[in-house]
């Protein structure tokens, strides 16, 4: 999953990808300009929205994996819990917990999908869209 962020418009687009155990695609999710307080904000909106798509669409467990070391610490050892942003991470984890989902963190360049799907979703105002159909972009 990922996020892009516009500072300048305090807006957000939010990307993601299903695979599963061999790499292969299961599907895509986008969710177009949502007003974001920060990058890490839209970042973690993006993962709030990854595990929406995996409940409401049965794909659990699942690994999440996100480039926002930030955020994957949050998750994993509590670092924003006296945050702004600390009531929704802990709801977050409580999701996550639910359904079986660790978080780990991975390179940007193993996250260029999820960041052309953010950078596209951006600039749109499409509401959350999960498809099982790869888009052309």
């Amino acid at each position: 999953m990922n996020a892009a962020y516009n500072n300048v418009s305090g807006m957000a687009g939010l990307g993601g990808v299903f695979r599963d155990h061999t790499g292969s695609c299961l599907g895509i999710f986008m969710q177009g300009a949502i007003s974001a307080h920060s990058a890490l904000h839209g970042e973690l909106m993006a993962l709030l929205a990854e595990v929406q798509v995996a409940i409401q669409h049965n794909l659990h467990p699942l690994t999440i994996e996100s480039d926002c070391p930030v955020l994957v610490s949050a998750l994993t050892n509590g670092s924003l819990d006296d945050s702004e942003l600390g009531f929704l991470i802990e709801d977050l984890r409580e999701s996550l917990a639910s359904i079986t989902a660790p978080v780990r963190f991975v390179r940007k360049s193993a996250n260029r999908v999820t960041h052309v799907l953010a950078k596209q979703a951006i600039n749109s105002l499409v509401n959350l869209v999960f498809t099982t159909i790869l888009l052309v972009l």
